[in-house]
């Protein structure tokens, strides 16, 4: 997964306020607070700016999409992935897709289990 610097964060949080990022110290997030917007820890803590936090290696928080959802994504040449009986599975698309033949990071086809009961996720480009 993508790693972002802590000014890349507050650019991304201030062109979509609905994103959330997290660092090994917490998550963090833009909230309204008082009228205005500020980036706040998990907790509701405001997060400071300073030389530590300005070193801080920021992930993308992802939200799980819908199997339709995904599967839009991958027609649009996006990789997806599914999260299944503790087995990450990738699906990248290549330039010959078919859906039926759809297969997953091992060379297995997709399984109505995965579409079903996985949870699915579109990966964020690098």
């Amino acid at each position: 997964m993508k790693t972002y610097k802590t000014w890349e964060v507050i650019k991304m949080l201030s062109e979509n306020n609905d994103l959330g990022f997290k660092t090994n110290i917490g998550n963090v997030s833009l909230k309204e607070i008082d009228d205005c917007k500020e980036m706040v820890w998990e907790e509701g803590t405001p997060f400071e700016i300073n030389y530590y936090t300005l070193c801080y290696g920021w992930e993308l928080i992802q939200e799980p999409v819908s199997f339709t959802d995904a599967v839009k994504a991958y027609n649009k040449g996006k990789t997806i992935k599914c999260n299944f009986d503790d087995d990450v599975l990738y699906y990248v698309p290549s330039d010959d897709f078919e859906f039926n033949s759809l297969e997953d990071n091992n060379g297995l086809c997709i399984s109505s289990q995965e579409i079903l009961n996985g949870a699915w996720f579109v990966e964020s480009e690098d």
